[in-house]
């Protein structure tokens, strides 16, 4: 069985100073650290992950194909509970100490129609890594 990076000798961590916010994600094969100003390093399958969803289509009204990706990612990384509902909505949740902290981490799988392709310099649908940007 796949364990999940952040269930591997994972300890999350929320501060916050003048600064901001700051989440610290560590683990032995974590895959991002970030600050409120941003991503501060990713891993190679942080970068794959990403460039992977950004090829799905996911206009609203027709996220089934991400959620579905997004489920079995997580079932592939080991979570313990994974589920995608009527609407699309999918839940992942990895088992904790239950006497310890949670988090939540929520997003959204939809993207707004991109219009008339000739005016866009790049695919929007490419996820393309060009000199360490993801088009």
């Amino acid at each position: 069985m796949v364990t999940s990076p952040i269930r591997q000798g994972a300890r999350l961590r929320l501060r916050y100073s003048s600064a901001g916010a700051i989440l610290r994600i560590s683990a032995r094969t974590g895959m991002f650290r970030f600050t409120a100003k941003g991503v501060v390093s990713m891993s190679s399958e942080l970068v794959n992950l990403v460039r992977e969803l950004i090829r799905i289509e996911s206009l609203s009204g027709r996220e089934g194909a991400v959620s579905r990706f997004c489920r079995d990612w997580m079932n592939h990384h080991g979570f313990d509970k994974t589920a995608v509902d009527d609407y699309g909505s999918v839940t992942g949740i990895i088992q904790g100490d239950p006497t310890g902290r949670t988090i939540l981490l929520d997003g959204h799988l939809d993207t707004v129609e991109p219009g008339d392709l000739s005016r866009w310099s790049r695919d929007p649908f490419g996820g393309e890594l060009i000199d360490g940007r993801i088009y």
